[in-house]
């Protein structure tokens, strides 16, 4: 298996970069969702309530 290194905190870097934006463009349009991951993953949550 091949590793270079940066590889993992390249990826961690990268979905704290997605759920950040996220998170401003559902506050932008007002929209009850959550943002929940860690790492590399990302995954939204909505409801009818605000959270």
């Amino acid at each position: 298996m091949f590793y270079q290194s940066g590889i993992y905190e390249g990826l961690h870097s990268l979905g704290q970069y997605l759920r950040d934006g996220l998170t401003l463009v559902f506050a932008e349009h007002e929209l009850a969702a959550q943002i929940m991951g860690g790492g590399p993953l990302a995954q939204a949550v909505f409801s009818a309530d605000s959270f």
